[in-house]
């Protein structure tokens, strides 16, 4: 046999044994269904698995996994949940909304997001709590998105810091939505009907863009907020009954290191006048002098309904 041929036929040998070698399957979808109200912690399964297990579970899976509900709660956690570490999930309420309930834990966020791509709509979470002097990332917010990971997430169509009835502030201690510490290119809602979030009657602000606390000096960027009701009830009409207007600081406050963030289209925001004690706006940029640095920038507001 000729030589080229003779090497032909082993180049035509070794592509039909790398053609039959096995390949690594794709990474699967797994949904986690969350069928009891309790906050246990002993695995998910499919006869008990509380949101903790699921989150947990969904941590540890490799893929884009779903965490849905066969429960309509209310879901009172005794601690903090385990932050959405493993990225790439989405955690969804349904339409008749899963109520999160932060009542029984002495300091909590209600959902923390530390990893990217990572969805949460259809819940209601309220009752969130923090302890005077712990700083405010460490809890009292009804969403934390925290570090420069924390990229891509969504935010849709929730009640945070207003009960399930839409009407009744059921306040968050702190923020309502924190953005912090990185977190950057995430989306508070969206400017398509049905992606809107309302995020009224949280203690400080309802939503928080830059440093807080924790001292971090990294940007908060490239962030969107649009199609919320902020400061209202879920129609737009009137703030929440029982809504403190004597302490909620901001519909939203954009503070340091906070970056080229779009507020808009189609937020209605309100119900944040301005007292003689403190300063109150449905927008409000705070921080250090003009010429620092760290001042917030590049903010876009854009297609805002605002009233006081």
């Amino acid at each position: 046999m000729a030589p080229f041929v003779r090497r032909f036929c082993w180049f035509a040998l070794a592509a039909l044994l790398l053609l039959s070698l096995p390949t690594a399957p794709a990474s699967a979808q797994t949904t986690y269904t969350v069928n009891t109200n309790a906050d246990s912690d002993n695995g998910c399964d499919a006869a008990d698995c509380s949101l903790r297990e699921a989150i947990k579970a969904a941590n540890a899976s490799t893929g884009a996994d779903i965490i849905q509900f066969s429960v309509s709660g209310p879901i009172k956690v005794n601690t903090a949940l385990p932050a959405l570490s493993g990225g790439s999930i989405t955690i969804n309420g349904g339409s008749a909304r899963v109520t999160l309930d932060g009542g029984l834990a002495e300091i909590a966020n209600g959902i923390t997001i530390t990893s990217a791509n990572n969805e949460v709509r259809g819940l209601v979470i309220v009752n969130f709590n923090t302890i005077l002097g712990s700083g405010f990332a460490a809890g009292g917010n009804g969403i934390h998105i925290s570090g420069s990971g924390a990229s891509g997430n969504k935010i849709y169509n929730n009640y945070i810091g207003v009960a399930a009835d839409g009407n009744t502030a059921a306040r968050n201690q702190n923020f309502g939505v924190l953005l912090n510490n990185g977190a950057s290119n995430n989306d508070i809602g969206g400017a398509t009907a049905g992606l809107g979030n309302v995020i009224s009657g949280n203690r400080v602000s309802n939503i928080y863009i830059g440093v807080v606390s924790d001292g971090s000096v990294d940007p908060v960027e490239n962030n969107r907020i649009a199609g919320n009701n902020i400061g209202t009830n879920a129609a737009g009409t009137a703030v929440p009954s029982g809504a403190s207007l004597n302490e909620s600081q901001g519909g939203i406050t954009v503070y340091e290191y906070a970056r080229n963030n779009t507020i808009g289209p189609n937020n209605v925001i309100a119900g944040h006048s301005t007292s003689s004690s403190t300063t109150k706006a449905g927008i409000l940029f705070d921080g250090p002098g003009s010429n620092d640095p760290d001042i917030p920038s590049g903010t876009i507001i854009k297609g805002q309904l605002l009233s006081a």
